[in-house]
């Protein structure tokens, strides 16, 4: 999988450290992150091209998560990962929403 903000204005942060984290999104419970990664050194991740990559096993089939990138901002996406005919699809789910539906 791979991540990137799509955002031209991107710059490193204070410490040009750039910072990708996950977690499970449960509603009715506190929110914790499943894993964190920085990453020094690294092309600003503005195009797919520079983009942090992650495998996907990482990532636990039909689960909504919320992924975070950290760079001078934070960005954040909702995701889920179905496998659909036998090939994995990355869903971008709607804020509030903790399943991931077909469509």
């Amino acid at each position: 999988m791979c991540f990137f903000t799509n955002d031209l204005d991107t710059q490193y942060s204070y410490d040009n450290d750039l910072l990708l984290s996950f977690g499970k999104v449960d509603f009715t419970k506190q929110f914790v992150t499943d894993f964190e990664k920085s990453y020094s050194g690294h092309a600003l991740p503005i195009k797919e091209k520079n983009c942090l990559e992650l495998s996907a096993d990482k990532f636990k089939k039909n689960t909504v998560y919320q992924v975070t990138l950290e760079t001078n901002k934070i960005y954040h996406a909702l995701i889920c990962i179905r496998n659909d005919n036998n090939q994995l699809v990355i869903k971008k789910v709607e804020a509030g929403k903790t399943t991931c539906s077909k469509s």
